[in-house]
């Protein structure tokens, strides 16, 4: 991070029917028409200077963009009387972004942390303004367990005691964790930026942030989807929402958390092993096939499941099934496979957003994690089991379990998209094999061509 503004960065306030905001804004310095236009909206206790070194990356791709302060954030002035209800901030957005864009532009909508909840808000409520929507690090639904408490915590000393106290204090736990320190000159910034917000204003985002959940419980809601079949009401959706939230917890590598919210999930540790919620593809006017799916033994245009699925799993494991042997093995380029991937098995099936087998083995890397290995080994067995393997019957280590758990999450949720992020988030990626000179296997999600300057 930067507090140093670059020169084609323009900062200024922006006017509008609902108040003054501060704002910066950056366009193309070659292109007469934009691509299209942007707004991003920072998170809690973040304000428009996080976006202040992208601003200038999306104009050099052709986009003219914008980021604000939200009411009562940093430069941008916030009452005790202000509106911060969620579709007020939403209502700023409108606003902002016709005093920047146009009222007549559709605009492309960014949200970062809160100011995702902000934007979904806004898309929702004001679909009209929006080109898209994108969510940057903006969780599933209201926060839990400890982040929940403190942030509530927060929220009350900000109020009683004031922000200045409350920075304080989190310096002094950052430290107290081994934190390393800013530079004094972002440190100097980001000491002046907290405790330039409203008071009145985090608490009431803090307020926000724990709410999602119980909006879901104490609603009433019709949701006729396919895909989404015993989860079409408030329970329904509540349980699906924990489920995701246990994902991203494993992912943060909060543990507890995680465990929390499987608590309030559709999690069953006995229960049906494809239980959940799935994308779902027709044939129908207007639907959409399952580009996945490609038939056995075909020629030219095939899938191939790399040699070492088969050659890696145990003999007997019914999960083999999912890279079927071909009459004839398939090459290209250096590559060659003799099975086919077989996971989605015609042009409408079925994908899964979150199923019951991927939360058992959250649940057992979880009890992995804070070491209650017996309940974790209960788990895996109940994985095992299920696919005609023995009870696990090696080193009773955290280490033999875990690659046990990502060896089971190999296997049970291939094909559907975790592996590379499992090896990543483990610092195992180099267990992924490099078939040819010149390979290599990706740290990092690449930038797709068309989205490159």
């Amino acid at each position: 991070m930067s507090v140093q503004l670059g020169d084609d960065v323009r900062s200024g306030e922006i006017v509008t029917d609902r108040g003054t905001f501060a704002g910066l804004s950056c366009t193309p310095a070659t292109r007469s028409l934009p691509r299209g236009n942007v707004l991003l909206i920072p998170g809690f206790t973040g304000s428009k200077d996080d976006f202040a070194e992208l601003l200038p990356l999306l104009a050099s791709a052709g986009w003219a963009a914008a980021a604000y302060d939200q009411r009562g954030q940093f430069e941008s002035v916030g009452g005790p009387d202000d509106d911060y209800s969620l579709s007020g901030f939403a209502a700023d957005a409108v606003q902002v972004s016709a005093a920047v864009f146009g009222r007549d532009e559709r605009v492309h909508l960014v949200g970062h942390s809160f100011g995702g909840l902000v934007a979904a808000t806004a898309a929702v409520e004001h679909e009209h303004a929006w080109a898209s929507l994108t969510l940057m690090c903006s969780g599933p639904g209201g926060l839990q367990g400890d982040q929940a408490r403190d942030l509530l915590r927060a929220a009350e000393m900000a109020t009683g005691q004031g922000l200045e106290a409350l920075y304080r204090a989190s310096a002094a736990r950052d430290t107290q964790l081994g934190v390393e320190p800013p530079p004094a000159e972002i440190e100097e910034f980001l000491h002046r930026r907290y405790i330039a917000n409203s008071p009145d204003g985090l608490a009431a985002i803090a307020s926000l942030l724990d709410s999602a959940k119980t909006d879901l419980g104490n609603a009433s809601v019709d949701f006729p989807l396919a895909g989404f079949e015993n989860f079409m009401d408030a329970a329904g959706l509540t349980k699906f929402n924990r489920a995701l939230a246990a994902r991203v917890a494993v992912y943060q590598e909060k543990w507890g958390d995680a465990l929390n919210a499987l608590s309030g999930s559709f999690f069953d540790l006995n229960g049906a092993l494809s239980l959940g919620v799935y994308h779902v593809f027709g044939s129908g006017s207007g639907d959409q096939l399952n580009d996945f799916f490609i038939p056995q033994n075909q020629t030219g245009d095939v899938r191939i499941a790399h040699p070492s699925y088969a050659a890696d799993i145990v003999a007997g494991d019914d999960r083999i099934g999912k890279a079927t042997p071909r009459t004839a093995v398939a090459s290209l380029n250096g590559l060659s496979g003799d099975r086919d991937v077989w996971v989605y098995t015609s042009s409408t099936a079925p994908v899964p957003i979150i199923r019951n087998e991927e939360l058992i083995l959250i649940y057992t890397e979880c009890k992995i994690q804070v070491s209650a290995f017996p309940d974790a080994i209960v788990a895996l067995n109940r994985i095992r089991t299920a696919h005609n393997l023995p009870a696990y019957a090696s080193a009773i280590t955290k280490e033999a379990l875990l690659t046990e758990m990502l060896n089971q999450r190999r296997f049970s949720l291939y094909c559907e998209g975790h592996r590379w992020i499992d090896l990543r988030r483990y610092g195992r990626l180099n267990e992924l094999p490099i078939d040819r000179p010149g390979d290599d296997v990706w740290t990092k999600f690449p930038v797709p061509v068309t989205e490159q300057p």
